[in-house]
């Protein structure tokens, strides 16, 4: 599989440049509007090294027959699939494909899109141990407070130490919202009325070695003062911004929100809500689209063992339910 980047001044340029580069096979994944023109990210599938030149007789007889139809039903069960969650014809044709040349034709489903995934997704899970502050985004009812409870607790159990701090810019008890999911009185949870406010408090816990996890306000992404003042946050605070993104909406709605979250620094994402959804791929081919790593998956409404470190093999089974819940939940904290 070979992935590339195209930028052109309009469309038509950017796929005059594709055809050239990779041929008519080519498989668009993504589009994206620019300032000064179009990002084009494109995929077209290796021929085997050995049979470049082979003549085509020759070529066909070196494939077994019998794996022919085998190799088209994986390709089939994966593209449906992934078809049926809400994932784009051309993202879930490249998968199908991937998991075809990667696999082998008689692999099974989950396995075969579980090694596809790795060619279009970076799995990034956050470490326990941090060693800086993170600052969790998204829009309203994406789940951010109860993420941060989450990543806290699993901090706490890792034998490390992670404070909490809700940046309560808009005043509408988020301090009491993270307390009340981690269980302790509101004056055991920092709170930052302003950025300024946050700047200091960060600076503080910086000078004793405390790393904090940030609850930050919901952010319009189709708003942009909104966005430029996230933008100003990430730089003031130095903390990473990370996309909390739930699982159900829109698809494409959902891929434009991802990219605009990546221009505000963020580079992984945390899926939650996975539990109340039945089509999974939106949010995952969102954060493909924005070339996001994908961190986390929440797959209960639980604070202790509610968050899930992302693998390629544990996604694909999600797409699947392949997995009894105790191992799709093996691994949380």
């Amino acid at each position: 599989m070979r992935l590339k980047l195209f930028s052109a001044p309009n469309m038509n340029a950017a796929m005059a440049q594709i055809r050239a580069e990779m041929g008519h096979d080519a498989v668009i994944l993504s589009t994206r509007q620019m300032a000064d023109g179009v990002e084009v990210r494109a995929a077209v599938e290796r021929a085997p090294q050995s049979r470049l030149g082979a003549p085509m007789f020759q070529t066909a007889r070196s494939q077994p027959q019998a794996s022919l139809p085998m190799a088209g039903r994986l390709r089939e069960q994966v593209r449906d699939t992934l078809v049926w969650h809400g994932a784009s014809t051309a993202l879930a044709d490249m998968l199908g494909t991937s998991a075809v040349n990667l696999a082998g034709g008689g692999a099974d489903p989950a396995t075969g899109l579980g090694v596809a995934l790795e060619t279009v997704l970076g799995f990034q899970p956050i470490p326990a141990h941090l060693d800086r502050s993170l600052l969790l985004v998204g829009t309203a009812g994406a789940g951010r407070t109860a993420t941060a409870a989450k990543l806290i607790v699993r901090t706490l159990a890792a034998g490390s130490i992670a404070d909490a701090v809700a940046a309560d810019f808009d005043a509408t008890g988020g301090g009491a919202r993270l307390a009340a999911f981690l269980e302790r009185r509101e004056a055991e949870v920092a709170c930052a009325e302003t950025p300024q406010t946050l700047e200091r408090l960060l600076a503080e816990r910086r000078r004793i070695g405390r790393p904090c996890i940030i609850d930050a306000p919901p952010i319009n992404p189709w708003d942009g003062e909104d966005v430029d003042r996230l933008r100003t946050l990430v730089e003031l605070t130095g903390a990473e911004p990370v996309l909390v993104m739930a699982a159900d909406g829109n698809p494409a709605e959902q891929e434009e929100v991802a990219r605009i979250f990546a221009q505000t620094g963020v580079r992984r994402a945390i899926i939650t809500k996975l539990d109340l959804v039945r089509r999974r791929a939106g949010a995952v081919a969102a954060v493909a689209g924005a070339r996001l790593g994908l961190a986390h998956l929440a797959m209960t409404p639980f604070i202790g063992g509610g968050l899930i470190p992302a693998t390629p093999a544990r996604l694909s089974r999600l797409f699947f339910d392949t997995a009894p819940s105790q191992e799709s939940l093996r691994g949380a904290a």
